[in-house]
């Protein structure tokens, strides 16, 4: 193969992934998004902070009460503490416990979503909250502003402008 064959099969390539780095395919913003979701809330187990916080983080997961919510804390806690691989790994142990159907299995992703956009991962944060939001028959008012800020971060700013002006 030629260079020129080869630069161009190297910008294919390129164009390929970039295609599938894109934002996954949304529904349209609906008019109204009023209704609440219990499971788009912070998953604590246990207050606190530091070695004594993971400490108990551990029992709760050791004694099986509550050990989902437990490991889905403690993967929190391991992003916050620049941990993402120890984090993304107890996500998904929590995910795989957790159906999305459900108020728990929602909550996981939601919040899985919230600490992957803080990592910079906009897209990857969608895609959860996507999941989340998926299984609901209602309009969820955490919808419109969390797709928005997920693609205004992923460089998407038309379609997060649709979505900035469903939240408002």
């Amino acid at each position: 193969m030629s260079v020129a064959g080869q630069f161009l099969a190297g910008v294919l390539l390129v164009s390929g992934a970039a295609t599938a780095w894109a934002a996954p395919a949304l529904p349209a913003p609906q008019e109204f998004y009023f209704d609440s979701d219990a499971a788009a809330a912070p998953i604590t187990v246990v207050q606190g902070e530091g070695e004594d916080l993971v400490a108990q983080l551990l029992k709760h997961r050791e004694r099986g009460r509550k050990g989902l919510e437990a490991t889905a804390q403690l993967a929190s806690v391991a992003i916050a503490q620049g941990r993402a691989e120890l984090g993304d790994k107890l996500y998904r142990e929590a995910l795989a416990e957790a159906p999305v159907q459900s108020a728990l299995g929602r909550s996981v992703r939601w919040n899985y979503g919230w600490d992957l956009l803080r990592q910079g991962q906009a897209l990857a944060a969608l895609e959860q909250w996507q999941a989340a939001a998926g299984s609901l028959r209602s309009n969820p008012g955490w919808v419109p502003p969390s797709y928005a800020l997920a693609l205004w971060r992923a460089g998407q700013q038309q379609e997060a402008v649709k979505w900035y002006a469903a939240a408002v």
